[in-house]
């Protein structure tokens, strides 16, 4: 039988998911870890993508390599 493999893109997907419905982190993290147990994300994890979140920053892509950040001066 066939078992679901979750890559990092689509449990990003699943944390912008979460996010959307007024979930916390922490509790995204503890439905990821009832979904897909030992393949979930770290809870360190989930926080750092809620951080961007809430940043406005809904790319759930890798950052390129020496990519820099963009600073808003207004």
């Amino acid at each position: 039988m066939f078992e679901f493999q979750p890559n990092k893109h689509h449990l990003r997907k699943v944390l912008l998911f979460c996010f959307n419905l007024k979930k916390i982190a922490a509790e995204s993290h503890r439905m990821l870890v009832e979904a897909y147990r030992k393949l979930a994300l770290y809870e360190t994890i989930c926080k750092e993508w809620f951080r961007r979140f809430k940043l406005d920053d809904f790319n759930t892509k890798d950052k390129e390599p020496g990519q820099q950040k963009k600073f808003d001066d207004t």
